[in-house]
């Protein structure tokens, strides 16, 4: 697919819309929710933004809900790890061009972002829910497809002046391996994400089912701060391997 290359939206005289630099034409078929350009809910208070739908899309977005005293909340296809009353969405893509920003700007804790999708999620873009600069935590932010998982960046829940915060990958199963990739029915996460995101913090990754868990593919994992860990838990056995560093 080259969706990882769009670059924005063109709306078709017989309503379809064009996804520039793709090649693709994605029909405005109801339940198809795609959000592209700048949506800023920053403040002093940050706000929120929601996107919602059975098959969610940002393309070439910019969602700043950043905030002078703490992060603000973002949702992409649903909420912390698929729970909640809101929607969930079948299928969600970040491209590689769209920014999600719920950062602390001065005081306070990083926000919440999350991009969730019960069958498969792609997720190119930047997602950061970083601490306050003068004092403040990291926030969380999930990134999570239950049944496939393809994600190439890594989330930064980093704070300069407090804890790192949470990055939370929740698919059936997961391996984490060099290179990362892999065809639909794996899921892969590239151990170069890891570790950039080990150096910034804590990773927490959560398996909802008994089938293969997680799977390292070899000791990919080099020394990181002394605060950072690598939780990973097996659900509903609730089995937990915690690698300190």
């Amino acid at each position: 697919s080259n969706l990882g290359h769009a670059t924005g939206l063109t709306v078709n005289p017989d309503g379809t819309v064009q996804v520039t630099g793709s090649g693709m034409t994605v029909p405005t078929e109801p339940g198809t929710a795609i959000a592209s350009g700048t949506l800023d809910v920053s403040g002093a208070t940050a706000g929120n933004v929601n996107v919602f739908g059975e098959k969610v899309g940002l393309i070439g977005a910019n969602i700043n809900a950043s905030g002078i005293n703490g992060g603000g909340n973002v949702l992409i296809g649903g909420d912390y790890q698929g729970q909640g009353t809101v929607p969930n969405a079948l299928r969600s893509f970040v491209s590689d061009d769209s920014v999600i920003n719920a950062d602390a700007l001065v005081n306070g804790n990083g926000g919440e972002i999350i991009v969730w999708a019960d069958d498969i999620a792609s997720i190119h873009g930047s997602l950061t829910a970083r601490g306050g600069l003068s004092f403040g935590d990291g926030g969380l932010i999930e990134t999570s497809g239950k049944q496939f998982l393809n994600l190439t960046s890594t989330p930064d829940a980093s704070a300069v002046n407090g804890n790192g915060g949470t990055w939370l990958i929740d698919p059936t199963d997961i391996t984490i391996v060099n290179g990362g990739g892999g065809a639909i029915g794996t899921n892969m996460v590239d151990v170069a994400n890891i570790n950039n995101a080990l150096n910034l913090g804590t990773v927490t990754a959560v398996v909802q089912l008994p089938w293969q868990g997680i799977l390292l593919s070899e000791t990919l994992l080099p020394c990181a701060p002394t605060q950072s860990t690598i939780q990973l838990a097996s659900l509903p056995e609730q089995t937990t391997r915690r690698l300190p560093y």
